[in-house]
């Protein structure tokens, strides 16, 4: 009874709470909220679990320093969450007889929604004249330092295994210069990607809440382009981005949901410069880039250490992948062994729509690989070389890439885009990743987390707008696993669907409802007709219902509200258990320059297996989207202070209170008691 009366608050105030008058009038929303839901929609599904992520430093870097459309590639525009190769491609197209004049003109493009612009419009820009002219200057400087501390000491603290003080922090500084190029589209680099800043200088550090030194995890990089010779050069630290994921991506990517179509093709866009808290998926060492009339070409070298576990025999059985050293055991596996990386990215546009790209590499290590979900027997090095074939049209496209290791092992992924009518996009996508495939530094389209290995499937998507102000997507795959996995010991199969409306009944109220399913084999304990306890696979069967409502009635005042059902069902064992979630959001503008962003939430599961997941505002360049289970409530709140132009100060409280437990999670990270709360600092500075 008391969890239903907490549930019909966080709904009750919905209907009961009133905005914060303010005047309406036309201007600019400096708080940098619009779009922000629409975005959210996207995270949700490549966020779980994490507090941090690449994905989230590429959006940041995004808005910091946008796209400019007169000038950015296809594959640039693509990295943007919901725009699909077709779009790109059309928005490219579109400026080849009229240049944007502004960041509006991109609404005339077929198959710009407004939702979709409200999502993109902080990443990307349009030049004034007075920009594009050719100037030089010490250009902007950015610093953004973040502490954060879980207010309730774990037992590592407590009993001394961490090595080092409660609390988290990080530091990130970039510096660029003004651009040198006097903005013409007419450079071959032009064709290919956006001009960037002459010279950059990026160094991030960080601290994870009990290490012992303050810079546990430092990375940075200079990155110079040669405007005259159409060069890009890159110093210290970097990721690649090539083809479909197959031989190089970013540890994180979008992956499937709402945005079913544009998730299906990557189109990886070369190499960028690195400067992020992920602790893993990146290179060390140097990268040049060159532009050609119609064609690209990429060459980088990489030698950095990698945490691993070594064994009695001198042999890698597993990479570090935590980012975590407060142990002693940890430190253990920090900097074990390290990894030695040449290769290379080429890429041609023999005619518009068609490309053709190569990448590859091959790598050394200080220890053999003896990991047995990579290879059968160890080695001490790994290459792959990837091929990449892409046409893309105004409604149709196809895309494929195809991979081969140092053993000769072949993958596969491919697909194709159409667009029937104004209305209707569908896209389809085939993948084969065999078990023993071996692609260290990829991440592709998939069922298992961006690996590249033991999987096969079929995706089919569509995007409907049904009529104006109602849309529908929804996605259908079907997966194997030919080989065991984490999971299970045998192969598998599953199949995983999503459909998703979204209802806008008026400019300020729109309705979302999704409905998702998953079917996946896992073991489970069975028990013999002796009783005898047994080991035996079963199928896993997930159903969400989620339903959410929002407003936004002013500039100053959104207010959301969402309910979401999981039933999880285990055919062997007739296990049934269900889950339900509810909160409560706001988001209120009380002074000119002050932003909060609050929510309430309310949660009931059965036990872990039905946990539901709830994408929250956290500050810039960070993410939380905790999985909820058992029962309790949770409310966090996010404010920030708009000092000046150039400066910015942003505070977060998180706090969950679960009923009937006596501890939280478990080993050196339990808390004594059901209270879990947090607070985060963090200060940004533009010059």
């Amino acid at each position: 009874m008391k969890f239903a009366c907490r549930i019909a608050l966080i709904v009750g105030v919905s209907l009961t709470a009133s905005p914060i008058s303010a005047q309406e009038k036309e201007k600019s929303d400096t708080m940098q909220t619009s779009g922000e839901t629409n975005l959210e929609k996207v995270l949700e599904t490549v966020t779980e679990d994490v507090d941090d992520s690449q994905l989230m430093e590429m959006l940041s870097r995004l808005q910091e320093n946008p796209l400019e459309l007169n000038v950015a590639s296809a594959e640039d525009l693509q990295q943007l969450p919901g725009v699909s190769a077709l779009l790109a491609f059309r928005i490219v197209s579109s400026r080849k007889t009229k240049t944007f004049e502004s960041i509006d003109d991109l609404l005339q493009i077929e198959g710009m929604t407004r939702e979709l612009f409200l999502r993109i419009r902080p990443f990307v820009k349009v030049k004034s004249s007075d920009e594009s002219k050719s100037t030089f200057s010490l250009g902007a400087l950015s610093f953004r330092s973040r502490i954060s501390e879980d207010l309730q000491r774990r037992r590592g603290f407590r009993d001394g295994t961490y090595r080092g003080s409660p609390q988290k922090i990080s530091h990130r500084l970039i510096l660029r210069s003004t651009n040198l190029s006097d903005g013409s589209t007419a450079s071959p680099r032009a064709k290919y990607h956006q001009h960037d800043s002459w010279v950059e200088l990026g160094l991030v550090t960080e601290k994870d809440a009990g290490e012992a030194s303050y810079a546990d995890h430092l990375a940075g990089y200079v990155s110079a382009n040669l405007g005259i010779a159409s060069t890009k050069i890159v110093l210290g630290d970097y990721v690649i981005e090539a083809g479909e994921g197959l031989v190089f991506w970013r540890s994180v990517g979008f992956s499937k949901g709402s945005e079913s179509i544009s998730a299906a093709q990557k189109n990886g866009s070369g190499v960028r410069p690195y400067i992020s808290t992920d602790e893993n998926s990146f290179f060390r060492g140097g990268a040049v880039e060159v532009y050609l009339s119609k064609s690209k070409l990429a060459a980088f070298y990489s030698r950095r250490s990698r945490a691993a576990s070594v064994n009695a025999d001198g042999e890698i059985t597993s990479f570090g992948t935590s980012g975590l050293y407060r142990t002693e055991n940890e430190m253990k596996s920090k900097n074990a062994s390290r990894e030695r990386l040449v290769g290379a990215l080429a890429s041609m546009e023999p005619m518009d729509g068609l490309r053709i790209g190569l990448s590859g590499y091959a790598s050394s290590f200080g220890h053999p690989l003896a990991v047995s979900t990579l290879m059968d027997e160890p080695v001490q090095s790994t290459s792959v070389l990837g091929l990449q074939a892409y046409y893309t049209g105004s409604t149709f496209g196809l895309f494929a890439e195809a991979a081969r290791d140092h053993r000769q092992i072949g993958a596969v992924v491919g697909g194709v885009l159409f667009k029937p009518s104004r209305k209707v996009e569908v896209a389809a996508v085939a993948r084969s990743y065999p078990r023993n495939f071996t692609s260290l530094h990829g991440f592709g389209f998939g069922e298992s987390a961006g690996l590249v290995r033991n999987e096969s499937g079929v995706y089919l998507a569509t995007k409907v707008h049904v009529f104006p102000g109602l849309q529908m997507a929804a996605y259908y795959d079907q997966f194997s696993f030919p080989w065991r996995t984490a999971s299970i010991n045998l192969p598998s199969n599953g199949n995983d669907a999503l459909v998703f409306l979204e209802s806008r009944l008026t400019s300020k109220l729109s309705l979302q409802f999704q409905y998702k399913r998953k079917n996946k084999a896992v073991t489970e304990v069975d028990q013999d007709v002796d009783g005898t306890a047994r080991s035996a696979i079963g199928l896993r069967r997930q159903t969400n219902y989620r339903a959410t409502v929002e407003l936004n009635s002013s500039i100053t005042w959104r207010w959301r509200s969402r309910v979401e059902w999981v039933i999880v069902t285990h055919d062997l064992g007739g296990l049934r258990e269900r889950g339900f979630l509810a909160f409560q959001d706001v988001r209120v503008i009380p002074l000119p320059k002050l932003l909060v962003n609050a929510r309430l939430v309310a949660f009931q599961t059965d036990s872990f297996d039905s946990k539901v997941y709830q994408y929250e505002s956290d500050l810039p360049g960070a993410a939380s989207n905790p999985g909820l289970f058992g029962k309790g409530l949770r409310w966090y709140a996010v404010a920030r202070y708009e000092v000046s132009p150039s400066l910015d100060l942003w505070v977060r409280y998180s706090q969950s209170l679960k009923e009937g437990v006596k501890v939280i999670s478990s080993g050196a990270d339990e808390i004594l008691g059901g209270l879990d709360n947090k607070i985060s600092l963090q200060l940004d500075v533009r010059i």
